[in-house]
């Protein structure tokens, strides 16, 4: 690493922590605060998606909603500058039994509640269901997507697969039914960054296009933007992919297998502590080269296989989650040139979410490690090969300033990139190359009016033999009735990408 790297990234480190680190630890603020995670009382996992309100009591009873927040991912919500009174909490959520507890606060207090919905199930009268046709409106670029929507996309196995269901949205393509590439926005697959519980994951999706290393079975959540992404994601110019793995049943055991002429897979979940830690693994193995010829009446020349495991634990002021995926992909994309394409995958880290009431703000802390093995050439011959190796440290935080919530983080990740290459049309036949890479952004949202909503941000990339690049990044939604119905939506920015591939469009594999 050059002096200038370490002095530039010395000093975005020395000024990031201390803002990160000053101040931390609560002395007295006027405002109240209030966290609550939610969880399902069922299976014992976060609700993302629940409603958080407070309504005021006045004369003993429970007034309008003066505070409202939503769980994410992970059940977690906040709700801050709480005044000097006494709330009615209800959490609620459709399928669930609605939470009610009464809350006081005192100047300056710091309240954490651990709320657990039970399932309720209801018979309804007659139903009539009458509505207009409207167009379905969202965010520009963005699709969030749920493990029940990927289930109702039809495969050739069991269950349903991301890599299936984003083939049904507008503007991904794939060169054929074979090399797992997406081509997202006319970006090539190089240039989408797919993540797995915040880890980054090289290429996910098996050589038969129909499938990645994410069932129905592992997912929990998927949000995927298909431009326009903001300043948290970093390092990619076309698309993010970001995968939320599902958590094991913290309640109960629960496994399950399916097999077809295409695919078998075996799924395991479970609690290691009730309601602490749990194991969810996930495997599949690809049928079709022992079936296929069967089934289409000539031979099918690949295989491929994958591992998603998640450990979690769910401590009194802390959530971790450990991931671990393994993918492997081989066989003939082109039968008539001959010549095997191979790839693999390994990731392994982990994420922590610390959210303790002694801090003013929560903190997420991830580590890990990327892997990615790529080689072609006669079967059994490694004539061009390419090893990926990746470990990065990424930190976000929150903090409010002027009564503004702002997100930031540094992220710092260190490359090992080795490439062979038996060309005879080049005259190099190897490549070695290391990129340290230092990373930070900082945005916000502001609703500026009712109807009004900005997201601004800004995000900086530095490595060796680069200039600093500056990177604005800015979202807007409005909705001109204050409905749904009608939406316009906005999104531009500056996105640099440090590290591609060396491309040959002959072979899927490269």
């Amino acid at each position: 690493m050059s002096s200038r790297l370490v002095a530039i990234t010395g000093f975005i480190i020395t000024n990031f922590l201390a803002l990160m680190l000053t101040p931390v630890i609560v002395t007295g603020q006027p405002g109240s605060l209030l966290r609550v995670l939610v969880f399902s009382d069922e299976d014992g996992l976060p609700v993302a998606g629940a409603n958080v309100v407070l309504y005021k009591i006045a004369n003993g009873e429970a007034d309008d909603a003066a505070y409202v927040e939503v769980t994410n991912r992970d059940g977690f919500s906040e709700i801050r500058n709480i005044e000097t009174d006494s709330y009615l909490l209800k959490v609620s959520f459709i399928g669930f039994e609605t939470f009610e507890e009464v809350l006081i606060f005192e100047s300056g207090d710091r309240e954490e509640r651990r709320v657990y919905l039970t399932p309720s199930v209801e018979i309804l009268d007659d139903l009539v269901v009458e509505g207009e046709r409207v167009l379905a409106a969202g965010e520009v670029g963005i699709r969030r997507i749920s493990s029940e929507q990927i289930s109702r996309i039809p495969t050739p196995s069991p269950g349903g697969d991301l890599a299936s269901y984003l083939q049904t949205v507008p503007g991904v393509v794939t060169a054929g039914d074979r090399g797992g590439e997406l081509f997202i926005r006319g970006g090539t697959p190089d240039q989408n960054l797919v993540l797995v519980d915040n880890l980054p994951i090289i290429k996910p999706f098996h050589i038969s296009n129909l499938f990645s290393a994410f069932s129905d079975e592992a997912i929990g959540s998927v949000e995927m933007y298909a431009g326009g992404f903001p300043a948290e994601y970093l390092g990619n110019t076309s698309s993010v992919i970001d995968v939320h793995l599902k958590s094991g049943n913290m309640r109960e055991i629960r496994a399950n297998a399916a097999i077809s002429p295409v695919i078998h897979s075996l799924h395991l979940e479970g609690p290691i502590q009730r309601d602490r830690k749990s194991l969810m693994v996930h495997g599949r193995k690809s049928d079709i080269q022992r079936y296929g010829e069967t089934l289409t009446g000539e031979p099918v020349p690949y295989e491929f296989y994958d591992i998603v495991g998640r450990y979690t634990y769910q401590g009194d002021n802390i959530s971790c989650y450990a991931t671990g995926v393994y993918t492997s992909d081989s066989g003939l994309i082109n039968p008539e040139r001959s010549r095997e394409q191979f790839w693999s995958n390994r990731v392994l880290g982990g994420r922590c979410l610390y959210y303790d009431t002694s801090l003013d703000n929560i903190i997420e802390f991830t580590a890990g490690y990327t892997g990615y093995r790529s080689t072609e050439g006669p079967r059994g011959v490694a004539e061009r090969s390419s090893d990926v190796d990746q470990f990065y440290v990424h930190i976000d935080l929150q903090r409010i300033l002027l009564n503004q919530n702002i997100n930031y983080g540094f992220r710092l990740n260190y490359g090992v990139y080795n490439s062979v290459i038996d060309e005879r049309f080049t005259n190099f036949d190897s490549f070695r190359s290391t990129q340290p890479v230092a990373r930070f952004y900082i945005s916000t949202e502001m609703e500026l009016h009712e109807n009004l909503t900005v997201q601004p941000g800004v995000g900086t990339q530095l490595s060796t033999n680069r200039n600093i690049s500056f990177e604005p990044r800015f979202r807007l939604l409005y909705l001109p009735d204050g409905t749904n119905r009608r939406e316009l939506s906005l999104a531009l920015g500056k996105y640099n990408q440090l590290v591609s591939g060396i491309r040959d469009e002959r072979d899927a594999g490269t």
